[in-house]
Order: structure tokens, then sequence, then C-alpha cells
């Protein structure tokens, strides 16, 4: 990794804190919704009895439909479990991000430890009684970071509880894949529905965890899946501009609750007021990595044998 000179706060974040927070920025967290619009046209064309799918059995294009349900649902799992590992490095020394990332508890231990106060930490807020505003600055400050904590605190009580009731589903699918698929639907609400059953249970195998699912569901599904790949980013590109500030705080980065007019314009001028006594410097970190002949021996030898 190329050295950076002239920036003494590095020596707290580290390079490989900003090599690493850089790469999720660009590929790591969108990476995760890779086919999910693809899957979203297959769903509409069979859903329509378009395309292709208008010579597809009734069983075959109820497999499809539940397959591209419970693709979404491991992908939203997994962004659950990346948001996890992220905000657990992210509200830690920043030097440590790269080792709590690749050693973090499982996700729910680590959103029992997800108290409202480490918003503050995530949105690197600078404390309301250090800035140089006034009193009435101050409590509309206050009042709106009150409320956009519990904004994202209702949204993450809201993750805690979809993984209470999808975990144990989403574990047999990814580890042995016991799913059953017999495509029997059910109108729930006035919606045809799918139920699909997993076995889970090794000492009671007719005891099964399963998922329900349709298409408003999936709709469901879709928007906090879409919530947690903002707020992920969000939380990186906070603390990547906070390491290249210097470590500066913001009086209020990002909004996750609704604003009056007068509340926008009164945060507006404090940031842009604090902002004007900042730099900010944008670093490139380049990171060089080597393969040895051994690694490359290695695989190249196993490649042999397919």
């Amino acid at each position: 990794m190329n050295e950076i000179e002239n920036f003494p706060f590095l020596q707290e974040a580290s390079i490989e804190t900003l090599a690493l927070l850089k790469s999720y920025q660009k590929w790591n967290i969108g990476s995760r919704t890779f086919m999910l619009k693809e899957h979203g046209r297959m769903l509409e064309d069979i859903r329509a009895n378009k395309g292709n799918y208008q010579n597809y059995s009734q069983e075959a294009k109820l497999f499809l439909e539940s397959r591209i349900y419970v693709e979404l649902l491991e992908r939203l799992c997994q962004v659950i479990e990346d948001f996890a590992s992220i905000a657990y490095a992210l509200w830690g020394e920043l030097k440590d991000i790269p080792i709590s990332l690749v050693s973090q508890p499982n996700p729910q231990n680590i959103f029992k430890q997800f108290t409202p106060d480490k918003w503050d930490i995530l949105l690197r807020n600078a404390e309301i009684n250090l800035l140089p505003i006034s009193p009435d600055e101050k409590a509309v400050l206050e009042n709106v970071r009150r409320r956009n904590t519990d904004s994202l605190d209702a949204k993450v009580k809201l993750i805690v509880d979809f993984l209470d009731l999808y975990w144990v589903f989403y574990t047999k699918h990814k580890h042995g894949n016991t799913l059953m698929f017999g495509f029997e639907t059910a109108e729930i609400e006035g919606e045809p529905t799918i139920f699909v059953p997993a076995f889970y249970n090794k000492k009671s195998l007719e005891k099964v965890t399963g998922i329900l699912v349709n298409y408003s569901i999936y709709c469901k599904w879709k928007a906090l899946f879409d919530f947690i790949i903002i707020i992920s980013k969000d939380i990186v590109d906070i603390t990547v501009e906070f390491i290249e500030r210097g470590g500066t705080p913001f009086v209020v980065k990002n909004i996750y609750c609704e604003l009056t007019s007068e509340e926008n314009n009164t945060l507006q001028s404090v940031s842009d007021q604090q902002n004007a006594t900042v730099t900010k410097v944008n670093i490139n970190v380049k990171v060089n990595s080597e393969i040895s002949p051994e690694t490359i021996k290695k695989h190249l030898d196993l490649y042999k044998r397919f």
C-alpha cells in the first residue's frame, strides 16, 4: 500500500481501514444487488404470463416465482449480515475496522448491542454543546437528531424481528437446502400466497419452519433490502469523509426523518458554517497485491485434476 504523507489522522484511522472502506464504497455493498433487477423482470413476466413463460406449466411458474422470492430472502439476510458487520466495525476504533470486519459476532448478537446512541458514532455527529451555534439552532439540531435516531432505531427493531422470523429458514437454505416445494397456494388477505417449508429440527423432523411468500411480501422485502443497502453505504461514505476531514465530525450529514422547510434551512445554514472551516482531502488509496508462485501452483495443480 502506498504511504500518504502529511495526513496525521491516518495514523489513527490507518491506510488499511481507508482502503477497505473505499472498496466497500465502490464495489462491495452494491455487489449484493447483482441479478436482483433481472429477477424482478422475470417475476413481472411470469405474473403477466408473457414471453417464454406462456408455455410453462402452472407448477413450473409457481416454482420460478417461489424461487425468486427465496432468492430475495437470501440476499436480504446477506445484506443484514453485511450491515450488522459494517456497523459493528464502524462503531469501534477506526484502525481496527479491518480486523472487526473479519472477526465479528453473529448478527443477532450485534443487534443486541445496537443501542440508539450508536447512531451518533455511525453518523459521526458532532457534540452539540461544542458547536458555536445559537440556543435556538441547538434546539432545532437536537430535535432533528432525536427524530433521525428514532426513525433509524425503528428500522433496526424491524430487522431484529425479521431475523427472528426468518433466520432459521435462511440457515437451513444455506446449509443443506432442506426446503420443500409443494406449490400449494392459499388466499391470504385476498392474495394468492405460497408456503415454502423447510426441515430444521433433527429430533422432530415433522416440525418445519417456513415462509409465506406472495407479491406483496416480496415488495416489502425489496423495500427493506433497498433501505439496508442505502444505510450501509451511507455509514461507510460518512466514515470515509470523516477520515478525509481529519476526524472533524458533522453537524448533521444525512436525514432519515421528515423536515419542515424551516428546519431544513437551519440545518443547511449551520452545516455550511461548519464546513467552511473544514479542510477535506480526497485521499486515493491504491492497494498493491502480489500472487505468490506457490499460490498459483496450488490453483493450477487443482485445476489439472478437474
